[in-house]
Formats: C-alpha cells, sequence, structure tokens
C-alpha cells in the first residue's frame, strides 16, 4: 500500500471536503426559518443581498422567526444582536425595563462624529436633560407660530407653484426629492433660523448625505477597521471627515453670527437656536451645535418620507383624500392664514396620518444595548 505523505495529505483533504459538505447539506437540510447562516461570514451575504429591500426582506424573516431572529454576524465582529418585532418584548424593552436597554456605548461611539452629545445619540440623566430644554421650545407659543408662519411661507411660495406647474404641463416629477428639499429647507429654518440658497442647501444636504451613508458603514465594518480607517482618513472614514468638515463650518458660522446678533440688539427670534441661547446663557458652541443638529436631522428623512407614503395612499385611496380635503374646507376659509387650533380639529387628517405612520414608519429600527443579562418575555 502506498502511504506516501502526498497520498495521505490528499486522503485528508478528500475527507475534510466530504464532511464539510456533509454538514452543510445538513444544516441546509435542517434550515427551516430565518437567514442562511453562511460560515466565517454569518448572516452578512444575506444582507447584502437584500440591500434594496432590507425592510420588507427583514420583516419577512423575523417573522418566520416568530417575531424574533438572533443575527449571526460575520466571525470575530461584534455585531451579534437580537431583532425583535414582538409587541411584549417591544413593550418590555422600552417602557418595562426601559433602564436597562440605552442606545449603548457601541451607537454612541458609531455616531459621535455626526450627533455628538445631541438629544439622539445620549441615555440616561443627560437624555432627560435635553428632552427638558427641547420640549420647552417646542411646546412654547413664539415656536408654534415660528412653525406655521415658516411652512406657509414655504408651502405658498414654493411647493404649490412648483405642484401646480408639474399638473398644468403634466411632467413626471421625483416627489421624493422634491419632499426631501422642502422638509430639509424647513428643518434648517426652524431649526438655525436660516433660509439658506439653492446652492448652499444643495452643499449641506449632499455633506449630510455622504455622513449618514459613511456612519452606517460602520454597523458593518469591524470596529477596529472603521477605527483605523478614520486615523488614516481613507475610504468611507475619509468622506465623513470632509462632510463633517462642510457640516460643522455651517453650523460654526451661524452661532458665531446668531451670537453677535443677540448681543448686539437682542432681538428675539423663535427658531431652535436662539431661543435655546435664550434660555441657557453658558451653553457652549458645541452643546448648541450637537442640540440644533439632531433637531434637524431627525425631523429632515422621517417628515419627507411620511408625506411620501401618505401621498401615495392617497393616490391609491381616492375616497379617504376626498374626506380629507371635505374636512380641511370645513375648518378652514378660503383665503385665510392656518392656525395651529384648526389643525387640531382634523381628525381624519390626523388619523390618516397615523395610519401611514403605522404602515409605513419612517424609523422602521430602533436600536437598545443590554446593560445587564435579561430575559425578553418570549424566552429569548
Amino acid at each position: 500500500m502506498d502511504t506516501s505523505p502526498v497520498n495521505v495529505c490528499v486522503g485528508a483533504g478528500i475527507i475534510f471536503m466530504s464532511v464539510l459538505v456533509l454538514l452543510w447539506h445538513r444544516q441546509g437540510s435542517m434550515r427551516r426559518r430565518g437567514p442562511r447562516v453562511w460560515p466565517i461570514v454569518g448572516m452578512l451575504p444575506s444582507v447584502l443581498l437584500h440591500v434594496n429591500d432590507i425592510y420588507d426582506w427583514a420583516t419577512e424573516m423575523v417573522a418566520e422567526c416568530e417575531g424574533t431572529l438572533r443575527f449571526r454576524p460575520p466571525w470575530m465582529t461584534n455585531m451579534f444582536s437580537v431583532v425583535t418585532t414582538d409587541p411584549k418584548n417591544i413593550e418590555y424593552i422600552l417602557k418595562t425595563k426601559f433602564g436597562n436597554y440605552p442606545k449603548g456605548a457601541y451607537y454612541k461611539s458609531i455616531f459621535d462624529d455626526l450627533l455628538g452629545d445631541g438629544i439622539l445619540n445620549i441615555d440616561g440623566p443627560e437624555w432627560e436633560r435635553a428632552r427638558k430644554s427641547m420640549s420647552s421650545v417646542l411646546h412654547s407659543p413664539g415656536f408654534k407660530t415660528h412653525i406655521m408662519r415658516t411652512l406657509e411661507r414655504s408651502i405658498n411660495g414654493t411647493l404649490v407653484p412648483l405642484l401646480a406647474e408639474a399638473s398644468r404641463s403634466a411632467s413626471p416629477i421625483q416627489l421624493e426629492h422634491i419632499l426631501l428639499r422642502f422638509s430639509f429647507h424647513n428643518m434648517c429654518v426652524l431649526g438655525f433660523g436660516v433660509d439658506l440658497g439653492f446652492s448652499e442647501i444643495g452643499r449641506l444636504e449632499l455633506a449630510i448625505k455622504q455622513a449618514l451613508d459613511a456612519t452606517v458603514l460602520r454597523f458593518i465594518a469591524p470596529s477596529g477597521v472603521w477605527k483605523s480607517m478614520r486615523f488614516l482618513g481613507m475610504g468611507f472614514e475619509g468622506k465623513l471627515k470632509a462632510s463633517m468638515k462642510t457640516i460643522n463650518a455651517f453650523t460654526g458660522r451661524v452661532i458665531a453670527e446668531r451670537r453677535k446678533e443677540l448681543s448686539s440688539d437682542g432681538r428675539g427670534r423663535h427658531d431652535m437656536l436662539s431661543m435655546i441661547m435664550a434660555s441657557q446663557s453658558q451653553i457652549d458652541d458645541r452643546a448648541l451645535r450637537d442640540m440644533t443638529l439632531n433637531f434637524v436631522l431627525a425631523g429632515r428623512d422621517t417628515t419627507s418620507l411620511a408625506l411620501c407614503w401618505f401621498f401615495s395612499l392617497l393616490h391609491k385611496h381616492p375616497h379617504v383624500e376626498d374626506k380629507i380635503v371635505s374636512e380641511i374646507r370645513r375648518i378652514v376659509e378660503v383665503g385665510s392664514d392656518l392656525s395651529v387650533e384648526e389643525v387640531k380639529e382634523m381628525h381624519y387628517l390626523r388619523a390618516a396620518l397615523s395610519e401611514t405612520l403605522r404602515l409605513y414608519p419612517s424609523l422602521p429600527i430602533n436600536w437598545k444595548e443590554a446593560m445587564q443579562d435579561d430575559v425578553l418575555p418570549d424566552g429569548t
């Protein structure tokens, strides 16, 4: 019998490959629920294959797993997570044991460059203080009036004429892009008190989009990889650095101008930045930047996405559109300015918007981190 090292190695290799194939087929035959788990890379290939329909696919996979999916990440990464849509689990995490489930240090490290210590990126007592501070501004009569005036000016001066022209000429339009620009422009006016020109708002919007895209990639790349790329200023981390330079230059300029304006004549503005400055005289520029930028980012995509789905659903359900138009005509006098009180009377419109958000939530994922070992109501 020939027992040379070459033949032994070949034989061992064949046996090893046969065992792998056997285990692979066994895993395939046993896989009944959720995405396929690949050797070394875990479930990541399945995620990458469904980037363009990630929410629909994730919903289907979680449903296969009866409401809770254990995500298996690539080997040697810290992406292990549990994805749940079980109402009992959600209530437990967001209410019953809220204190045990903050966003966590991992989430904060990923968004730190963009969000800093803003309300979207903090937990615990800091979050409570930021929420109280922003809530006092949002519920003030001056800010509510500022919202109504800003929207009326933007809708009547820009949005309605643009849509009317498209309707007159029967020209197709990218409603998503129009509403995104509309929302971003209004959030800048409400947050920073500035009415940006077309070119400047375009540069700022592009910088924010690139910063968000690069930040999301940190969830996929291992921490050591993206932190090394950040140190070297290469790849998507280089783009993030360049985008943040544009964003910080804009916010720094606006804050400096507002401080100078308030110190010279003390005029009372009602945008978020000015009202925070007026109520917190000792607040530093970084904190002002974080609070105001977080406010703008929180309303940018969420508002435009909700409006896109709302109009899409109205197109499919014209009887709902008829009822909304009838309600508006009953409450608002033709030619008069719309008031906050009149908006509060539009119960059917509010219900239609709420149903839109239920069907197509603008924020479909809520990231939380368990501070202590715990067992969810479904046994996870």
